[in-house]
């Protein structure tokens, strides 16, 4: 006798029995195989509801050594997101944040440092904002502002604008930026060779500077060189400066 016919014999047997012992019976020689497939079950629900609910990604940015100022009653992504109208259930705006940089261990910086240019390189971080001192070590990854801001937008805020000389931000981009020294940075670019703008400096009435303080000086707000959502990363800076 084959399997199929031993199982149809075992399934005529139980034509008659009460509920309780076919159950039984199922749950006794068939219960790996409805385990195995409950998991499977349960995996395909859980992916395919996680697909359904993840929502896109239409802004990223960083905070840098920046301290949430506890009497801010606000939230500012939420009241960016509304302003632009964005829809909360489909997309969302990443904004995080280091709020120790520089006052920890040389090694945790270094460290934190490195987290921050990995999530550049793969395009989550569209821009970043921190006091000068902590801007400037990430001079190599901010773009030039002049490729991404409008004549219009560029005269609007060239008081804020702040300046490096290009020659110098070149060499930290090439391959060999270990000797590199950080360029110097200029709040104006008379008496610069060819000055080039990489960062605005936030006025003191900006909404970020309601929500968040800035322990080192000027707060500097610069576009990374591998954003690909440069417009919503604009809309931002143009909702912050107010």
């Amino acid at each position: 006798m084959t399997a199929a016919e031993a199982r149809k014999k075992q399934w005529e047997s139980l034509k008659d029995k009460p509920l309780t012992h076919k159950l039984k019976y199922i749950f006794t020689y068939y219960w790996p195989g409805i385990l195995g497939g409950l998991c499977v079950l349960i995996f395909l629900v859980s992916w395919i509801g996680g697909i359904l609910t993840q929502k896109e990604t239409i802004l990223g940015g960083h905070i840098l050594n920046g301290i949430a100022i506890e009497s801010y009653t606000g939230d500012i992504r939420q009241d960016f997101m509304a302003q632009q109208q964005i829809d909360t259930n489909k997309q969302n705006f990443l904004l995080t944040g280091d709020s120790s940089m520089l006052s920890t261990a040389p090694n945790e910086f270094i460290t934190a440092m490195e987290a921050i240019v990995t999530r550049i390189a793969v395009g989550d971080i569209d821009f970043l904002v921190g006091d000068q001192q902590t801007f400037e070590k990430f001079t190599a990854y901010h773009t030039d502002l002049r490729t991404v801001l409008s004549e219009e937008q560029l005269t609007k805020w060239s008081d804020y604008l702040v300046y490096v000389e290009k020659e110098a931000w070149e060499k930290l981009t090439g391959d060999n930026i270990d000797d590199v020294q950080i360029p110097e940075y200029f709040l104006s670019p008379e008496g610069l060779e060819n000055p080039l703008p990489l960062g605005i400096r936030l006025p003191e009435n900006s909404r970020l500077l309601q929500a968040y303080r800035f322990p080192k000086g000027e707060v500097i707000f610069g576009i990374t060189i591998s954003s690909q959502r440069i417009e919503n990363a604009l809309a931002f800076l143009e909702y912050i400066m107010g």
